[in-house]
């Protein structure tokens, strides 16, 4: 202890491993370190607004990788962003928030492979400019073929035809639409009825990007 901060580490055989913390003397934590026998692998500082709301709530993989899901707050405690890491490379969706908790951005990583990045839109009063089955396509056609090529390179599975290519399609981007759109598409799709048509204009632009 050194009179501001507190630390816990690991030797072995003399050599700095594993995880190396050190803590202010409130508690929070205010360094993430990451020792291989000596060598370091991540070096990460835990940063707070002046009302010591944390800024940005990481995760870490045992062998001291950013991993997971990470978050980040407003000073309110307010969510701002929430992405994911899988051993160090952006992965999946990253979806940043407006203070009032309306949805700010939709991004999505296939390993640090940029899919797709698309700003939510919204009118004067707030209210998004909203339609559903656009959201769907704009979102996710970028998607497409990367969902169609793991289908189709994964072992034992056999080359689908066309009609199956689409039930894939359709089925994986309404199950992966359906997490980040949540409220906005479950009213004004799945109640309105509009499902069917929905899955008929996704299948029309499968056919599109097919060609």
């Amino acid at each position: 202890i050194d009179g501001a901060t507190s630390k816990k580490f690991f030797y072995d055989k003399g050599k700095r491993d594993q995880i190396w913390m050190s803590y202010y003397q409130d508690g929070r934590r205010e360094n993430y370190t990451f020792y291989a026998l000596d060598t370091l692998i991540t070096d990460y500082d835990f940063t707070y607004y002046k009302n010591l709301q944390i800024m940005e709530e990481p995760k870490f993989s045992k062998d001291g990788l950013f991993d997971g899901k990470w978050e980040q707050f407003y000073q309110d405690g307010e969510t701002k962003m929430t992405f994911n890491y899988d051993r160090i490379k952006k992965d999946q969706i990253w979806m940043s928030y407006f203070p009032d908790n309306r949805r700010q951005n939709y991004t999505f990583y296939n390993q640090d492979t940029l899919i797709t990045d698309y700003d939510f839109k919204y009118y004067d009063n707030i209210k998004i400019v909203d339609n559903p089955i656009q959201q769907v396509l704009v979102i996710l056609k970028p998607i497409m073929k990367t969902i169609l090529n793991m289908v189709n390179t994964k072992n034992g599975m056999r080359i689908l035809s066309s009609n199956q290519k689409k039930k894939v399609y359709t089925r994986k981007m309404l199950k992966i639409f359906y997490g980040p759109i949540g409220t906005s598409f479950r009213k004004n799709v799945l109640k309105s009825g509009e499902m069917g048509s929905c899955m008929i204009h996704l299948s029309m632009n499968i056919t599109k990007m097919d060609k």
